[in-house]
């Protein structure tokens, strides 16, 4: 052998030999708590996971059942005119706080905000969800039964009344956003 190689196998085994003496020594200070490492911004791009999927759906959900994630007590309405039912909000008190919670996770363009003009009155300081003389919720998803169908899509299962539609299937694409994944846009069955 020549003297080049055998330098170059001397370092290989001093190197192997430090690193084997080292992995028997004790640490003197406390190790700090392993973080779970961040995925750049690339990487996370490429591919939503199965729970987020999940939570995103439920979102959408209550988009399509028109109480856009409102918390109300369904069974008593605060008051009633000729025209309509108004139930108190209790989970926020102006339609841009209810439209702030669903941007969270629903990028611009996946719903309108006329709907929610539509579906809430802002009256004395507080929100309530209107109710008047047409079907809600009439259409939906099944936010539970869905199946992807690439990295950043997943198809869910449509329902009209809250009972599945044979066949018919909604579509949903995904992007990551700075505050993490988010609804792109929606194809629901005609």
């Amino acid at each position: 052998m020549n003297t080049k190689v055998l330098k170059q196998i001397a370092a290989i085994i001093t190197t192997a030999g430090l690193l084997l003496g080292m992995s028997g020594c004790k640490k003197t200070q406390n190790a700090v708590p392993e973080q779970p490492a961040e995925p750049d911004s690339a990487e996370a791009a490429d591919r939503i996971d199965d729970e987020s999927i999940t939570k995103l759906l439920k979102v959408y959900a209550v988009v399509l059942d028109d109480t856009f994630g409102a918390e109300c007590d369904w069974g008593n309405p605060s008051f009633t005119d000729d025209l309509a039912s108004y139930y108190e909000v209790k989970n926020a008190n102006t339609i841009d706080e209810l439209e702030a919670d669903l941007k969270q996770y629903l990028a611009d363009g996946v719903f309108d905000r006329k709907a929610l003009e539509n579906n809430f009155l802002e009256k004395d300081g507080k929100l309530y969800a209107v109710r008047g003389g047409r079907g809600y919720g009439y259409y939906g998803i099944d936010p539970d039964n869905w199946e992807r169908t690439g990295d950043l899509s997943a198809s869910a299962q449509f329902t009209i009344l809250g009972d599945a539609v044979e066949g018919e299937s909604a579509e949903f694409t995904f992007v990551s956003s700075e505050e993490g994944w988010k609804v792109q846009s929606v194809s629901l069955p005609e």
